[in-house]
């Protein structure tokens, strides 16, 4: 294949290094497609097929054996086992419902993750308010979990604090039409318990993601074929039991020159400044 993947990536698609040093490649696009990319030689391998499709709330999850849990979204329940020793995929494990956008995956300092599933179905006709604790040595979802929130949607992300707290990023969780909403959530990760985060300055969707900036505060760029962004100060508003700690506060920030939307991205330069790709 040279240099040229084995097909196109779409909806869903992501990566992640083998210890080999190469990648694999999840095409996504409702297909169980997969390539490796061997960064040395420069080319694109034929990978092992996934056991079901992956497409929208596709995620991976690193597994103490060395092994990688994908999660194929795509309104499934089902998973697949890579082992990139043998590079081989087999069944895994199911959540308790199926996954979507804004689908979200955060680790716990007791080694098992936080999973929330996202949307129910494409257009947001019902959000799922249930989580998971994914257990990577038994290899169980926990069931539904007691924390609840309000519904992730399409733009949905989560970024950590410097105090150990997660801001979840709710993106497009209006039922029935997916809208942008302003809505976000704290989540403790070693209490296991969630609290009402502050409101952003402009509602999110796709392409919705986060910076960090050196005095501890978060640029939020919005997505949604917007302008604009939001910086969130941790340190400030209430403080909340449920949380175990103040939820923070988000103010205006400064407008971009070009709108982000889908597939909006940013990476830091050498020099400290970061580079936004917009999406389209």
């Amino acid at each position: 294949l040279g240099t040229t993947p084995a097909a196109g990536t779409g909806v869903g698609a992501l990566a992640f290094k083998r210890p080999d040093g190469k990648f694999l490649i999840v095409l996504g696009g409702v297909t169980t497609a997969t390539s490796i990319f061997d960064p040395v030689a420069n080319t694109f391998t034929v990978g092992p097929v996934l056991t079901a499709a992956a497409g929208d709330g596709s995620q991976m999850i690193p597994l103490p054996n060395g092994r990688v849990l994908i999660v194929h979204g795509n309104f499934t329940n089902t998973t697949s086992i890579y082992d990139p020793i043998q590079n081989i995929m087999i069944g895994g494990p199911v959540p308790s419902t199926v996954v979507g956008h804004g689908s979200i995956v955060i680790p716990r300092p007791d080694g098992t993750f936080l999973f929330i599933p996202g949307t129910i179905t494409t257009s947001c006709t019902a959000l799922n308010a249930v989580t998971n604790i994914f257990d990577p040595y038994t290899m169980t979802f926990g069931g539904i979990n007691a924390v609840t929130l309000t519904g992730t949607g399409p733009g949905a992300f989560a970024f950590q604090r410097n105090d150990g707290l997660w801001v979840i990023v709710r993106g497009g969780s209006t039922v029935t039409t997916c809208a942008a909403l302003t809505g976000t959530q704290i989540y403790n990760p070693v209490s296991n318990r969630m609290a009402a985060g502050p409101a952003l300055s402009v509602a999110a969707r796709y392409g919705a993601h986060a910076i960090p900036r050196p005095d501890g505060t978060w640029l939020i760029i919005h997505g949604n074929g917007a302008l604009t962004t939001s910086i969130y100060r941790e340190n400030a508003g209430a403080f909340t039991a449920e949380a175990g700690g103040p939820v923070g506060v988000f103010v205006a920030g400064p407008a971009l020159i070009t709108a982000a939307s889908q597939g909006s991205i940013s990476f830091q330069k050498d020099n400290g400044k970061f580079v936004t790709i917009l999406g389209n």
